[in-house]
């Protein structure tokens, strides 16, 4: 996948941004409305 990274945006914030732009895109494509968000959660397993 090629991504393009903003000034100080690290390869993750860079990933995570384009697919939520893809998703967004495909949503609207898709004339799931005009008001599109996405919210991407990362989860960690942390060993306790």
């Amino acid at each position: 996948m090629d991504i393009e990274q903003e000034p100080n945006e690290t390869r993750e914030v860079a990933e995570l941004r384009t697919v939520a732009e893809k998703l967004a895109a495909e949503a609207v494509r898709r004339k799931c409305g005009d008001n599109v968000s996405v919210i991407i959660i990362k989860l960690d397993i942390v060993d306790v």
